[in-house]
């Protein structure tokens, strides 16, 4: 593919006679570009790696992790202590309806939560 880039790239402008400047400016544009995706075709999976890591590394210190990588079980955890919490403040004997208001809001909270720990748990396999 590369060399049919190189073809389509410089026929025109051997075809028009264009001078060496422009000649030399699309080789160094055409080599920069080559070189580019060839380095990132060659190290996909380190910087792919990194990549995943350092959002894993960012995520756990936003949530005030211990730990310094953030794991699905982690998201999991901080997901049911969240909706016990939210269903020990708002349940009430006194106010049936805005208990039940305040237990699907826990529900909505801790399935949401359970869908990005799966993300999480999906991106790491």
């Amino acid at each position: 593919l590369a060399v049919i880039q190189l073809v389509w790239t410089f026929a025109p402008l051997v075809m028009r006679g264009a001078e060496l400047g422009d000649i030399l400016h699309e080789l160094v544009k055409f080599i920069l570009v080559i070189g580019f995706f060839y380095a990132m075709l060659d190290h996909a999976t380190e910087w792919g790696g990194a990549i995943v890591n350092s959002f894993r590394q960012a995520g756990a210190h936003a949530a005030g992790l211990g730990s310094a990588e953030l794991m699905p079980g982690d998201m999991f955890s901080t997901a049911v202590d969240f909706s016990r919490q939210v269903l020990t403040a708002g349940v009430s004997m006194l106010s049936p309806i805005t208990s039940v208001v305040v237990a699907v809001s826990a529900l909505i909270v801790l399935m949401c939560f359970t869908f990005i720990a799966a993300l999480v748990f999906v991106t790491l396999v």
